[in-house]
């Protein structure tokens, strides 16, 4: 038998918790209630429960202090902690702890018991107390529900390019579906904000998702299947046509069912989108789709409601008649980036970011998706460029990849632009800062091969050839790097081996003629007035 610990500051909730379960169908026992943190604290050291219910805020020591002592203590113990108010910060680090669960003041009787129940399957397959047939029935129930959430997942991303007719018998008798005649739609759960993908909170977060689903739609469905894919659900449904307006209905119940976890988890924002009704569940990725672009438009509605077909100015199907990309803000978006990154202007590339979010929320009846794929293609534009002008865009192979993952998680405009514009003037500024190097690195040979053959009668072709460029790149990228033309450096460089020479030898100007190069004493007597202001002989006399 499992013991429980009880601990709650106001005695009538310890009374209430203790009277709304039926202890012994559970096969559990309270074994001590606690009315402040210290008091708590004590008996769970002394009688070692196996569950602690307890308040998150408490006298002497928070229900948050003492479950993170409890569990460095006693891991294996289960906890669910109770609130009636916003602790958004201590159900975070709670959940961080491992907490199983955590409950709404008033508490519901379902809700908990729920919890309990879970709890005590798991205690008995962990200490192996269940009979064959509990084994038998436990596992059946587990393989069955991998099989439907396996085919919801493959009806939903068809693996290969044969689509076979799915037949509705066979998905009942295969997959231990029970879909009846009627409608079949795709209802998608986005959950948005802090920390909801860590390893503490959202696996809580699922099990409120299938409660309120289950709770709200189990008795107004033929069938109904869920499947998690990162922070959405996905929901199949499969009703009567009748029964339309009672869905509808059940969805806002479910939306404030969820809405209700805000109060503990501050921050969360939950959206319903409603995917479109189809016939027959070949025609099911057209109501996952809409159910898609219901969810892209909180990036316009905001979050925390239930958005239908109604609320997007196009479907998917119509959407496909309008490609923004081929509008005209979007060439002179392209234009005006493709120069700003040409000149590696970072400020002028922000600048463009800013412009297309501006004239983007201009256009009539935009729609979130077209907004989402927008930024998405700005990211793509940016890549193909970088890569056109053989820059090295950091972790390019998954630049655009990784990019897309996270946009789908904003659900606002002004955060989903400030992240594009982040995203490409660091990944711009560490690309051009390689740019930089890599194109400073020829011109350093350059430089270095000059030094060292300045006598030689060097020619241009001679060193784009020595560094691997071709001489018109060679000569525009020398000129930018130095901010002179090669035919200028060469000569300065040779006038001030001259002067070098003339100031330390007693070389004829002949001589020092020929070792800088030049064949001609006239042409290189006029050449040093013309850079240093003096004839050699007059130079040498008054500097040597």
């Amino acid at each position: 038998m499992q013991k429980v610990v009880i601990a709650d500051d106001e005695e009538k909730v310890c009374q209430l918790i203790e009277k709304l379960i039926n202890w012994e169908e559970l096969d559990m026992q309270v074994a001590a209630v606690a009315h402040n943190g210290l008091e708590a604290y004590k008996e769970i050291t002394e009688k070692r429960p196996d569950v602690v219910i307890t308040d998150i805020c408490m006298p002497g020591m928070d229900g948050l202090k003492m479950i993170r002592e409890i569990k460095k203590l006693y891991p294996q113990i289960k906890m669910i902690i109770i609130s009636g108010y916003r602790h958004f910060e201590y159900a975070q680090n709670a959940l961080r702890y491992g907490v199983n669960d955590y409950l709404l003041k008033p508490i519901k009787k379902a809700d908990l018991y729920n919890t309990l129940q879970k709890i005590h399957e798991e205690y008995l397959q962990r200490t192996e107390q269940l009979t064959f047939e509990e084994k038998y029935l436990l596992s059946m129930k587990n393989d069955v529900e991998k099989i439907r959430t396996g085919f919801l997942s493959d009806l939903l991303y068809p693996k290969g390019k044969k689509e076979e007719r799915i037949l509705l018998e066979k998905a009942n008798e295969d997959c231990y579906f029970r879909f009846c005649e009627g409608v079949f739609q795709i209802i998608c759960i986005k959950m948005d904000g802090v920390g909801i993908e860590s390893a503490g909170s959202f696996p809580v977060l699922a099990d409120k998702v299938r409660a309120a689903l289950s709770h709200n739609l189990k008795d107004i469905c033929y069938d109904m299947e869920i499947y998690f894919e990162s922070s959405r659900a996905y929901c199949l449904l499969n009703y009567s046509d009748q029964k339309r307006k009672s869905i509808h209905k059940n969805l806002k119940n479910i939306l404030n069912d969820l809405l209700l976890i805000g109060t503990i988890l501050q921050g969360l924002h939950i959206t319903i989108g409603c995917g479109s009704t189809v016939a027959c569940l070949d025609q099911i990725r057209i109501s996952r789709q809409n159910a898609l672009r219901a969810v892209e438009q909180r990036l316009l509605a905001g979050t925390d409601r239930v958005i239908e077909e109604k609320d997007i100015p196009f479907t998917a199907n119509e959407a496909h008649s309008r490609n923004l990309a081929d509008l005209g803000l979007f060439r002179e978006f392209n234009r005006n980036m493709m120069n700003a990154l040409e000149r590696l202007e970072e400020g002028q590339v922000a600048q463009q970011i800013d412009f297309l979010r501006e004239k983007l929320l201009l256009v009539e009846a935009i729609t979130g998706h077209e907004i989402l794929q927008m930024a998405k293609e700005v990211c793509n534009v940016y890549l193909l460029y970088m890569r056109q002008q053989n820059f090295i865009v950091p972790d390019g192979e998954f630049f655009v990849e990784n990019f897309n993952v996270a946009a789908e998680e904003f659900y606002e405009v002004d955060a989903l632009f400030a992240y594009l514009k982040e995203k490409i003037l660091t990944s711009f500024h560490k690309a051009a800062e390689e740019k930089r190097m890599a194109d400073n690195r020829p011109i350093r040979i350059a430089k270095q091969y000059i030094r060292e053959h300045y006598d030689e009668p060097l020619t241009l072709e001679e060193i784009s050839e020595v560094v691997g460029f071709n001489t018109t790149y060679f000569s525009s990228l020398f000129k930018k790097e130095t901010g002179k033309a090669y035919s200028e450096y060469l000569f300065e460089i040779r006038m001030e081996q001259a002067k070098a020479m003339l100031r330390g030898s007693n070389e004829n100007v002949a001589s020092i003629c020929e070792k800088v190069g030049y064949s001609d004493v006239k042409y290189f007597t006029k050449s040093f007035i013309k850079y240093s202001g003096l004839k050699p002989k007059e130079y040498r006399k008054l500097y040597s």
